[in-house]
């Protein structure tokens, strides 16, 4: 296995891709990005072929797993061009209001906004393995090639590349000027999270086996001949990384002991050490507990409040399917009464779980029995680039709302 190590040490990621209405920050960052640094690399070196061919071998392969930093998303304030702004900035622009687009065709008065978009690591690392084997030489040519490469994504990011093969002992940090892998430049901490490909097409952008024969010819369209550059359907695969669970992870899960009919609110609370989570409001049916042993021992404590004294499994987070850009409630989501902060706070809790989009249909269904201030909606999301799931919105989610599931007749 090779791994490649993406170093960041400023914590900030500028490279993006375009969507409609602007522009979004590529995450997770696409193989083919890196590997295309990496091609540049070696041209730096005295002898470019050795580090091409290892990475073509790399390319040829299986797309490779990655254990990325979650990252949060900073919203940068437009900044108006015109025709003497930044090189290229014709690509960037977007004309802010439809009735004045025709008007600047003729006058110039028209402004345009040149989008930006940046993200923070939450860790200095990233990870990408690749499940190939190198010899010794093409090891040794691949970290030549990324000790010149002068960065990854975009170039005002200080971004610095690795190379790392396993050993008995660790790690080997071919980057390094004794071979010695630092611990915390060597394996996924806790801030990382592992993301595989699937099968389905979407944002990110695969490295294919004639990777090298693309570059060269967009270098030679571009300054040799003064050609536009190759399309970007041509660089690359599109497909969808989603986060997976590493094999020796526990999934999160939440019990209930249900409690005998005519048990008070304020009876359960007395009788229960701590501040247990109550279902049912003044006339509780059941206590949620985080794990079986909190569960075991509140039984043990009070068994005569509990109907059977089983804890039952609730609330289980599963993986609903394939990623979907379509999404309905399966459980009513809990928010505020009022349709357009409800559609605010929905639309803000999206982005926090990075799945921007925007609410399709909202159905409010009455008032929420353990958050009576709140109202229960039924809802329809629309989402910008295919989410894995699983899908949990609005307040509420320890009572077991807000739960959503793929909306397969949307998806077609």
């Amino acid at each position: 296995m090779i791994r490649v190590r993406l170093h960041n040490p400023g914590l900030w990621w500028t490279a993006a891709h375009r969507i409609p209405g602007g522009v979004e920050v590529q995450w997770p960052p696409s193989p083919w990005t890196v590997l295309s640094s990496l091609v540049a690399g070696a041209h730096a070196t005295p002898d470019p072929d050795p580090a091409r061919q290892a990475i073509q071998l790399l390319a040829a392969a299986s797309d490779p797993d990655m254990w990325l930093p979650a990252v949060h998303r900073h919203p940068v304030q437009g900044v108006f061009v015109g025709k003497t702004g930044p090189h290229d900035a014709e690509t960037q622009w977007e004309l802010l209001d439809g009735s004045r687009a025709v008007a600047g065709l003729t006058d110039q008065r028209t402004k345009h906004k040149w989008l930006t978009a940046r993200a923070e690591w939450t860790h200095t690392c990233a990870f990408l393995d690749f499940s190939v084997d190198l010899d010794d030489e093409q090891v040794s040519a691949l970290a030549e090639a990324a000790l010149a490469t002068s960065y990854v994504g975009r170039a005002t990011d200080c971004v610095m590349v690795g190379v790392l093969t396993p050993h008995a002992a660790g790690w080997v940090d071919h980057t390094c000027v004794d071979g010695r892998a630092d611990p915390e430049l060597t394996e996924p901490a806790a801030p990382h999270e592992l993301w595989q490909s699937t099968n389905r097409s979407g944002p990110v952008r695969a490295a294919t086996p004639d990777i090298l024969q693309v570059l060269d010819l967009c270098h030679e369209r571009r300054h040799r001949y003064g050609l536009p550059r190759l399309p970007d359907h041509v660089k690359g695969r599109l497909v969808t990384y989603v986060r997976r669970e590493p094999a020796d992870s526990t999934p999160s899960t939440r019990v209930v002991l249900l409690l005998k009919k005519g048990r008070s609110h304020q009876e359960v609370m007395s009788a229960l050490p701590g501040e247990p989570l109550l279902l049912g409001g003044e006339n509780p049916w059941a206590v949620s507990f985080d794990s079986r042993d909190d569960a075991t021992t509140a039984e043990r404590s009070a068994p005569k409040l509990f109907r059977d004294g089983q804890p039952h499994p609730r609330h289980i987070d599963r993986y609903y399917g394939r990623p979907a850009c379509s999404w309905t409630s399966v459980v009513p989501l809990v928010a505020h009464p009022n349709r357009r902060i409800a559609e605010h706070e929905i639309t803000t809790g999206l982005q926090n779980l990075d799945a921007h989009g925007n609410v399709g249909a909202l159905r409010p269904c009455g008032p929420c029995p353990e958050l009576p201030h709140l109202t229960l909606w039924r809802a329809r999301l629309r989402l910008n680039q295919p989410y894995p799931g699983p899908l949990r919105l609005g307040h509420g989610q320890q009572y077991g709302y807000g739960r959503f599931h793929t909306d397969e007749n949307k998806e077609g």
